[in-house]
């Protein structure tokens, strides 16, 4: 079996070895600061992703709003995109406003 090391939080490291946060930066302060820069990277890839597919599944209820001879808004984009996807991200205005623009500029 490969070696699946999955990113954790310094408080979970800290949790699942029995001891407090502080004590493990105390005694393992390069391994400590390795977990949480390799836990914030985790983190922003997840951020990365879910604002790609949000970004992707407004564009294609963009898309179909206007084929659909109606307007684009934020109201008809929720019929059609997951609550699970709008609600992972941040800006959802702003990803329609851009799909938007990028609708009317072809």
């Amino acid at each position: 079996m490969g070696n699946s090391l999955t990113p954790v939080s310094v408080a979970e490291a800290a949790r699942r070895l029995d001891v407090d946060v502080r004590q493990l930066y105390q005694n393992a302060n390069t391994e400590a600061r390795i977990l949480a820069e390799r836990w914030r990277r985790q983190l922003r890839r997840r951020g990365e992703q879910s604002l790609d597919n949000a970004r992707e599944a407004i564009d294609v209820a963009c898309q179909d709003i206007v084929s659909q001879g109606k307007a684009i808004n934020l109201r008809e984009v929720r019929e059609r995109v997951p609550q699970e996807v709008l609600g992972s991200v941040r800006g959802v205005i702003s990803l329609l406003q851009d799909a938007k623009g990028r609708i009317e500029a072809d």
